[in-house]
């Protein structure tokens, strides 16, 4: 997933400069400053427009057609308690995701299809650069802000991963080991782990922990080591095979 986004974060970079140079050029143009040629006119506004033709490009990247009705396949690999959730959030009738409008403050319904994309693991992320990445279908602008979900489809959810077993501890509060996984994987990124595989998925398995630790609900349970091996295993993997 890392290198879609770098290779898109570069070329919105590259053609922004590019089509303010271009904005400059146009307004001497137009300002009489420079003589007019519809040559150079033309090529100044097809300059200018160059970051919206990446942002389509990218938009159109990540949901192709956007109404093939299946979900797209993904950079990496799946989690299962994640896949769940989204089949419950792409069916109809079911849980629905909701933006906050910045303008009038009411929360809007985002179409099912932004769960069916290829950057749909970022919408578990909590870090509002990540999910504006994903581009908010059917418009192909950036999702801004965080997405909630209603107590009542929050709920949905909840069952949907698997009733809490009594006295046990480590079942899931929503999106608990999507996220904490995700959450580990962008601290140790850029670390150095130990040489020693074993050493190293400990201490991936403490991040894990402590992440839990962190983010304990109101039940006060918290998952075992044993519980968070499977997904610092994933981890462990996710990161080896991006370096």
């Amino acid at each position: 997933m890392r290198r879609p986004l770098r290779w898109k974060s570069i070329a919105f970079q590259l053609t922004f400069g590019v089509s303010l140079i271009a904005l400059v050029a146009v307004w001497f143009m137009l300002s009489g400053h420079f003589e007019r040629s519809p040559f150079l006119f033309g090529a100044g506004i097809l300059m200018l427009i160059m970051p919206v033709v990446v942002q389509l490009a990218w938009h159109y990247w990540q949901h192709q057609d956007g109404y093939s009705g299946s979900p797209l396949p993904v950079a990496h690999e799946t989690d299962p308690i994640a896949e769940t959730l989204f089949v419950e959030l792409q069916r109809m009738g079911g849980p629905r995701l909701f933006r906050r409008s910045w303008l009038t403050g009411r929360y809007r319904p985002t179409h099912r299809r932004l769960t069916s994309g290829k950057l749909r693991y970022l919408l578990f992320s909590d870090d509002e650069h990540h999910l504006s990445q994903v581009s908010a279908f059917p418009s192909f602008f950036p999702l801004i802000g965080p997405l909630y979900l209603s107590d009542e489809d929050a709920e949905t959810l909840r069952q949907a991963i698997g009733p809490r077993r009594k006295g046990g501890p480590g079942r899931n509060p929503l999106y608990n080991y999507t996220r904490a996984s995700l959450s580990v994987f962008r601290e140790v990124e850029n670390r150095v782990l130990p040489n020693d595989n074993d050493r190293a998925l400990r201490e991936i398995e403490d991040r894990l922990l402590t992440w839990f630790e962190a983010h304990v609900d109101a039940s006060g349970d918290m998952p075992r080591r044993d519980q968070v091996k499977p997904y610092a295993i994933e981890v462990f993997q996710a990161l080896t095979s991006s370096t």
